[in-house]
């Protein structure tokens, strides 16, 4: 904890009539919850950035598939095609 920050915790305690072994364990104890709040805020953090991630990689899954799909779709389109050009050609020499 920065200098500042401790001296203005002081401060506080101070203005709320703490002193002595009082004062010492009401800026323990506040340390100690500004240290899990900062915790929390770190672990909300990775969480959300872990969420983001995943979905950056389920758009991609999901590019790739419809990607696929799209190639494929044409793939049968092109196929059906040269299927019809062959039945008319076969049927041009009936």
């Amino acid at each position: 904890m920065a200098a500042k920050e401790l001296k203005a915790l002081v401060d506080i305690g101070t203005s709320l009539g703490y002193t002595g072994e009082d004062l010492k364990q009401w800026l323990n104890d506040e340390r100690m919850r500004i240290d899990r709040e900062k915790e929390k805020h770190q672990e909300e953090e990775k969480k959300r950035a872990f969420e983001l991630e995943k979905l950056k990689i389920e758009a991609e899954k999901e590019s790739e598939r419809m990607k696929l799909e799209s190639e494929a779709e044409k793939a049968k389109n092109e196929a059906e095609a040269e299927r019809a050009k062959i039945r008319r050609l076969n049927a041009t020499f009936v």
